[in-house]
């Protein structure tokens, strides 16, 4: 049994990848991980690392939000923002996308 729980706002949620998504709502029925891992036909130590990882946007969601929103000092890659592997720049985490598209903005579009 997972002694396991993650807590999170709607919001939250939403922001977060679908993959994420899916882990979250089965492990909050308390599903075990190889329960999960049986349902969304992946292997169980990718179960513990979308978990880990969601956990971590969370926190990174949260943390952004206590310094009012502003962008993290330390930019985070890839599979790290919560809306990967989707992200467009628009996610308001502060990763590397959204630096991006940023950039790109202020030089009109060819960073």
């Amino acid at each position: 049994m997972n002694a396991e729980t993650v807590v999170y706002t709607e919001a939250e949620f939403a922001a977060l990848s679908s993959d994420h998504q899916a882990v979250l709502e089965r492990l909050s029925v308390k599903m075990r991980y190889i329960d999960i891992a049986a349902d969304l036909d992946i292997p169980t130590g990718t179960v513990r690392s979308r978990i880990n990882r969601a956990r971590k946007a969370l926190t990174r969601m949260r943390d952004r939000a206590a310094e009012g929103g502003a962008a993290s000092s330390k930019p985070f890659y890839g599979a790290e923002c919560p809306a990967y592997p989707n992200c467009t720049g628009g996610c308001g985490c502060g990763c590397t996308h959204e630096i991006e598209v940023a950039a790109s903005a202020k030089t009109g579009g060819a960073a």
